[in-house]
């Protein structure tokens, strides 16, 4: 594995390495994509076997889950797909509506798109295989405020009882936050400490203002949770480009837990 073009010790370290049949480029991003064709062209001539360029950015849909292929190790993907159609995601026309996969092991870090959209069965198998792990889980795929129930959450502190339970992270992308999402952290934060509840905020989607943003962000502080702003980019950027300046700062304040709670220390 390799991050980025060959280096000069690329020859001397080819003789530690086996033959190579096929060089693949992973790219995550949609803008990522051009920069990842030239990757697979250098690679190509460099290692000389043909290369091919693949991952989320290139809107290809994925192929079955194995563990350590392409991610680090420790993550794992449950399921693919999104049954909802929210118009600012790609998950449902790249990944289809919803598929259960079969759980991996080893995984401690859950990065399903939907996990909560599964069925009861698959969700307590994946909660029963995180049981068994090393290192105590992560749910950084973003968790659905409006499927999250009581059982799901039962789930989860019976986890932090064991100590197998580090952060869990919820989803708030539409324009309004739900008033659902007080309820849920609120039960959440009788196990877990605010830097442990984490949430998604889309920001700058569809015209959204950065004063309106600013108050969204502001509305998941208040309900108990630690907000994470995420700028929208349209799938079409073929580059990636710095947000507008005006975009900038709050992104930097409302992505850096250490300025959030400066900016709060009073109300803590």
């Amino acid at each position: 594995m390799a991050v980025g073009e060959p280096d000069l010790f690329l020859a001397e370290r080819r003789r530690e390495i086996s033959p190579v049949d096929e060089i693949h480029v992973s790219c995550v991003f949609t803008w990522d994509r051009e920069r990842c064709e030239q990757l697979a062209e250098i690679w190509s001539h460099a290692l000389g076997a043909p290369a091919r360029v693949g991952g989320p950015g290139t809107l290809e849909a994925p192929g079955e889950f194995q563990p350590g292929q392409y991610v680090k190790h420790g993550v794992t993907f449950t399921s693919r797909g999104c049954p909802n159609a929210c118009p600012w995601c790609m998950v449902p026309s790249v990944e289809g509506k919803l598929r259960e996969l079969e759980i991996q092991q080893p995984g401690h870090v859950i990065q399903d798109n939907n996990l909560l959209a599964c069925s009861k069965r698959h969700i307590k198998n994946v909660f029963r295989m995180l049981g068994t792990q090393r290192k105590a889980a992560e749910f950084k795929g973003g968790l659905e405020v409006q499927r999250l129930d009581v059982w799901h959450i039962e789930l989860l502190r019976d986890l932090r009882g064991k100590g197998k339970l580090r952060e869990l992270w919820l989803a708030q992308d539409a324009p309004e936050v739900s008033p659902r999402l007080h309820g849920v952290v609120s039960k959440l934060r009788t196990f877990l400490a605010r830097q442990r509840v984490r949430c998604y905020v889309l920001v700058g989607y569809n015209g959204e203002t950065v004063a309106h943003a600013h108050k969204r962000l502001d509305e998941v502080w208040e309900a108990g949770a630690m907000p994470f702003a995420q700028y929208y980019r349209a799938p079409t950027e073929s580059t990636w480009k710095k947000p507008p300046a005006e975009w900038r700062s709050l992104i930097r304040n409302w992505s850096r837990p250490a300025l959030m709670a400066a900016a709060h220390e009073d109300e803590e």
